[in-house]
């Protein structure tokens, strides 16, 4: 792969890379169904994902609104395979075919406030991880 082509698609497999002007959205592709919601992180571009992550490049805290929604989940759980009874999220079943929405401006902008404000209260349990705050039995 050319080193222009790898800098445009650093997801594809190659040099583990990732370029210096993207947020993404990323978690595990495989989850419990004891938890409401799946457990999803908005990064800054200085994450490398694994290869049991599902990522978003160029994602916004819009995307990432949406991606956390009670619609998405509700899809997700309509949808998604199942290894037990746990989901298994696959993006050209799950994300791919997700209805996303076409909100207006002011819509947009309270989907990005209630971003922030999940990614504010995570902040304030920094020792906590994703699979800690979204257990509810924790």
């Amino acid at each position: 792969m050319s080193s222009v082509r790898s800098q445009c698609c650093w997801w594809h497999f190659s040099i583990a890379q990732t370029p210096a002007s993207i947020a993404v959205i990323l978690f595990n592709t495989d989850g419990s169904e004891n938890r409401r919601y799946i457990p999803i992180d908005y990064l800054s571009k200085e994450i490398i994902p694994g290869d049991k992550l599902f990522t978003m490049q160029g994602a916004s805290l819009y995307h990432f609104g949406i991606m956390t929604s009670n619609v998405h989940n509700a899809w997700m759980r309509a949808v998604c395979g199942r290894l037990k009874s746990d989901y298994s999220y696959s993006n050209t079943i799950v994300y791919n075919n997700f209805p996303w929405p076409n909100p207006s401006e002011e819509q947009k902008k309270k989907i990005e406030q209630t971003a922030q404000t999940i990614l504010d209260a995570r902040a304030k349990y920094p020792e906590s991880s994703l699979a800690d705050l979204y257990d509810e039995t924790v």
